[in-house]
């Protein structure tokens, strides 16, 4: 479903306190990027505990970071698997694919590679490890457990609020539904998504060789605690339950809004910007800006007559030209 063709709101980067909480987990990840081995298992541990993380919401510099261009010419690739909990492992191309959904991607596009996926037209797992490009690694990408589901579900929120000043849950709904064999359900149990949200704060919290730690994303543990929710382990989303998604994107501090739950609807007043996608963001970047440009120029046009006018009218010389637009 394409999204609405409206101009997207000014994403900051802070749209809270809690949203630089993002920025600086960001920056100790990096980190302990830097300071661990080139080792395969030591790198893909660190991604692994990043997805986890309930406050990190940009990926594209630990996608970026040397250590990971490394990790994706590993020879040993197809041997490597990392565990996101006692009953769902990832092989390093899973893994890097579901990072690049988690940094520019949506449920849709989750659903879509899942869908590619149970059809086996599964791409070659070397162009994953050449490529960031989300369509290479769409039909990579696993079963997601709970905590991973409700985390993508939140991301998608606010890539739909960038474009949408108006949230409808009933649309919201439909948008973060998945089938049923896109949730890996078999051996979690509340207990286990508990923990692996722990995995998120507490491993985080580590300090090893000098790195800091992750003590100011600490406001994100109320918030995490709700994925042990029933919430988390839905396939199919009702209006209610998108809702309660959107009420946790505010809570985190990654949108503010207004809800009015009469209309079921949520008018976004900020929100904060994800990852960029190459290519296609920055094509809807330059439309957006050459609009904006149009109507500026179009709004002195408009000015520079009107002053016209007016001098004319006072019998005084035409100011034409002296609001020129300089664009």
């Amino acid at each position: 479903m394409p999204l609405p063709p409206c101009p997207p709101l000014p994403c900051s980067t802070s749209a809270s306190a809690f949203g630089s909480s993002s920025d600086f987990c960001v920056e100790i990840f990096c980190r302990r990027l830097d300071e661990v081995d080139d080792e395969p298992r030591a790198v893909g541990a660190i991604l692994v505990e990043a997805l986890l993380h309930p406050s990190l919401c940009f990926f594209a510099e630990l996608l970026n970071h040397p250590k990971v261009a490394l990790l994706r010419q590993a020879s040993d690739a197809p041997s490597v698997s990392f565990a996101l909990s006692s009953a769902v492992s990832l092989t390093l191309t899973e893994l890097l694919a579901t990072l690049q959904l988690f940094s520019t991607g949506t449920v849709e596009d989750y659903r879509e590679g899942r869908h590619r996926r149970r059809q086996g037209l599964r791409s070659d797992a070397s162009s994953v490890g050449e490529s960031s490009s989300l369509e290479d690694g769409a039909s990579h990408f696993p079963a997601l457990p709970p905590v991973l589901l409700r985390k993508l579900r939140m991301l998608t929120t606010l890539t739909l609020a960038s474009y949408c000043r108006e949230l409808s849950f009933v649309t919201l709904s439909a948008l973060l539904s998945v089938n049923d064999d896109d949730l890996a359900l078999s051996g979690v149990d509340s207990a286990e998504v508990g923990a692996a949200n722990e995995v998120g704060v507490v491993a985080g919290g580590r300090t090893s060789s000098g790195v800091g730690t992750l003590e100011k994303c600490e406001q994100a543990v109320a918030v995490s605690a709700d994925a042990q929710s029933s919430l988390a382990a839905t396939v199919r989303v009702s209006p209610e339950e998108a809702e309660t998604v959107v009420r946790s994107c505010i809570a985190m501090g990654w949108m503010k809004a207004r809800i009015n739950r009469e209309k079921q609807v949520a008018f976004v007043e900020d929100v904060l910007g994800r990852d960029v996608n190459d290519k296609e963001d920055l094509e809807i970047m330059e439309e957006v800006l050459s609009n904006f440009a149009r109507r500026v120029h179009r709004a002195i046009y408009v000015l520079n007559k009107s002053v016209d006018r007016f001098l004319q009218s006072e019998g005084q010389p035409s100011a034409a030209g002296s609001c020129e637009a300089t664009l």
